[in-house]
Formats: C-alpha cells, structure tokens, sequence
C-alpha cells in the first residue's frame, strides 16, 4: 500500500478520513468495472485558474500516459469543510473507456471567495497537478465551478 501523503497540520485531522472516502469511491467504480487511478496528495494550492496539485513522481508518469489515451468528460466533487478547510475528492472520468482519476486535494475556507469569483468569471475551474520539480502539468477543466463549492 503506498505511504500515506504528509500533509499540513490544519489538514491532518481530517486528511485520513478524506483519504479513507477516497479509497471507497475508487473501489466502488472499480466493483462498476471502471479503471481508477488514485493519486496520493502531498500539497494542493489555490492557483488563479484554480488547484495546483503535488503528487509523486511515480503517479505523475502514470497520469500524463493516461491523461494522452482518455477524454475525460465529466467532474464529480465530494465536499466537506471542517476546521476552516475545504476538502475535496476530485473524480474525473472517461465516460467512453470506464476510467477514472481520483484527487483528495484541500484549500483554506479563506481563499473560496476568490476561486469563486475566479470561477464565475471564466466559467471553469481546473485542476492542475504536477510532480516535485517538475514543469509539466496533467490539466483537467471542470466547467461546473460549483462542483468545488457544494456541500
């Protein structure tokens, strides 16, 4: 099983209950058949277009050879806030090839008003996610920016 991401301290407490629900909802496409890769957060940031997600860099690689064979097509976002953070469970499918990318990502309650606003304005939000050191960005659009705000 791989080890589990370290994260900051306001995230902690509830970073294994969100880690938790992320390995349900990724069994639970997978019981559908689908193909679901799970990546492990170590640090989400609220960028301007949205989120900026840190993975490893073995998940990295095996991101950006799935992201160039699938469309993903559609977004779902499970939301909780607790301690004054938004947790996130980020799914995006390929709805045509059954395969799935599944995202715990965070970002502080202070910082909705502005990715709100962000996402009004452009009509999506994305989330970007990329490995230590590394330029190059798997880009997924989510045109609902909402889906980030709903509980």
């Amino acid at each position: 099983m791989p080890q589990e991401s370290p994260v900051p301290d306001a995230v902690a407490d509830h970073w294994t209950e969100l880690l938790a629900d992320a390995r349900a909802t990724a069994a639970e496409y997978r019981d559908r058949g689908w193909d679901v890769l799970l990546v492990h957060t170590a640090d989400a940031t609220v960028v301007e277009e949205g989120l900026d997600v840190l993975i490893p860099d073995n998940e990295y690689d095996e991101l950006a050879a799935l992201a160039e064979q699938a469309d993903f097509d559609t977004s779902r976002v499970f939301t909780n806030t607790a301690g004054g953070v938004r947790f996130l469970l980020i799914v995006v499918e390929a709805t045509e090839t059954e395969q799935a990318v599944a995202v715990p990502a965070y970002f502080a309650v202070a910082e909705e008003p502005a990715l709100r606003e962000q996402g009004t304005t452009a009509g999506a939000l994305t989330t970007q996610i990329r490995a230590l050191g590394s330029e190059s960005r798997v880009t997924f659009t989510h045109d609902d920016p909402m889906l980030f705000f709903s509980e």
